[in-house]
């Protein structure tokens, strides 16, 4: 199995980005950090899309960001029109907040050489796959937009699209892989079978630099050494750890149900909203009681097994605890600060008081849609994390809030001190409303 990235060698120059949140420029800024000559340039969409007229020639790629907010149609209508405009300008990639893999299927089929959701896309990770990226387009695409145009009597030219190694290709000793079913630009999560008994399997494989960097593998190889030696129900099973070459994985239960991010686009009701935050306390109870924090739990790190139950995934036991700036700049996917504590933000020693914050900004996004806390900046949104009160519910929701606000307190001492606390109030909850929690949330 070859499943390395390969690093770009390409340095591009000059990048257009149009966003309408600023969302995406912020994110871009850690982004691109390893291409320190690189100049954003922001269009002002309130003029439009760039005209038919506009000199593409200068620009090695573009970022589109669409909204979370915006429709499908009208954000893909941008896509559309700017790749239309401009049929042969640099390789347009999309950034998306929460997209469902149907808005992807259109967008690449719109002409998007590649497309990320931005709410799980790494920054390291959206840096190295659009090099890549890049590093293919330059072999195909003339610098001179201008050349270009002329040597294919204006015919576009075909978008490159950046796809991670498929199932067929993966061959890992003991199991059958059989789909992808989750995927970044630095690890993929295959479904699988193990070759013994045909048990249903998720091999998540981590792809590793040449030379092989021994401190990362020690330490992905800890983290799931110590992750296997919790057996809760409410924590994902691991089977077996091992590396190659180029490559590490994971061989862990399988939850055919998919992860949380996906069920909260769906819709919960209030009853079924407080049985996941009851399983990911439970599981949080576990590991806390084994000295392990998470540290960036979200939505996307809780998986639904068939039945509906839940098992938390994606520990991130063996990683410093940062500083704000380390939090944003190393190796954080940006939707976790949209969970991360107080505590992390301002370089506090986290307990397990910070991930019961991440647990209360999860409830709040199951009750209500949404993240307690959004900025237009990392900045802005670390601010609303310290400082910002806890965000008021629904009038329907108004029993809640207590539950609420002790999750969310800025202040640890505040805050739950412990998951069995949280599990208590729970159950006061529970008696004490009855039939009010079968509200459909949204």
């Amino acid at each position: 199995m070859n499943a390395t990235l390969a690093v770009s060698t390409y340095e591009p120059r000059r990048v257009l980005v149009i966003d309408a949140s600023g969302e995406a420029r912020d994110f871009l800024r850690y982004a691109t950090r390893s291409w320190p000559r690189l100049a954003m340039v922001l269009h002002d969409v309130s003029l439009g899309l760039p005209t038919a007229e506009f000199d593409w020639a200068g620009y090695d790629f573009v970022v589109l960001a669409l909204l979370r907010s915006a429709q499908p149609d009208e954000s893909l209508k941008w896509l559309r029109e700017t790749r239309g405009r401009a049929s042969t300008a640099p390789p347009i990639v999309v950034l998306a907040e929460a997209p469902t893999s149907e808005l992807q299927e259109v967008a690449l089929a719109a002409g998007a050489a590649a497309f990320f959701d931005k709410d799980d896309v790494t920054a390291g990770a959206f840096g190295r796959a659009v090099g890549r990226m890049l590093e293919t387009s330059k072999v195909t695409r003339p610098v001179n937009v201008r050349l270009a145009r002329a040597a294919s009597n204006g015919r576009p030219q075909a978008a490159q699209v950046v796809h991670p190694a498929s199932a067929t290709e993966v061959r890992i000793p003991g199991y059958r892989v059989h789909e992808i079913v989750a995927r970044s630009t630095t690890a993929v999560v295959y479904g699988a079978s193990n070759e013994k008994d045909a048990q249903p399997i998720a091999l998540k494989v981590v792809n590793l630099p040449k030379p092989r960097d021994d401190v990362r593998v020690q330490r992905f190889m800890q983290e799931y050494k110590v992750l296997s030696l919790i057996e809760h129900r409410n924590v994902v099973r691991i089977h077996e750890r091992g590396f190659g070459d180029d490559y590490a994985f994971v061989a862990m239960e399988y939850c055919s149900g998919g992860d949380l991010k996906a069920r909260i686009r769906s819709g919960i009701t209030v009853l079924a909203a407080l049985d996941i935050l009851r399983e990911i306390i439970r599981g949080l109870a576990a590991a806390h009681a084994n000295g392990i924090l998470h540290r960036e739990l979200k939505p996307a790190s809780v998986l639904l097994r068939a039945d509906g139950s839940v098992a938390i995934s994606d520990f991130a036991i063996v990683r410093e605890v940062a500083s704000a700036q380390r939090i944003t700049q190393a190796q954080s996917i940006l939707t976790s600060l949209y969970y991360v504590s107080p505590d992390l933000i301002q370089n506090r020693e986290p307990d397990e008081r910070a991930d019961l914050y991440s647990a209360g900004a999860i409830l709040h996004e199951m009750l209500t849609g949404v993240t307690p806390y959004r900025s237009r900046s990392i900045a802005g949104l670390f601010d609303a994390h310290c400082f910002s009160p806890v965000p008021r519910l629904p009038q329907n929701l108004v029993f809640l809030q207590s539950l609420l606000n002790g999750l969310l307190a800025k202040d640890p001492d505040e805050r739950f001190q412990t998951a069995a606390d949280v599990l208590d109030a729970l159950e006061w909850i529970e008696r004490d409303t009855g039939e009010r929690s079968q509200t459909n949330v949204r």
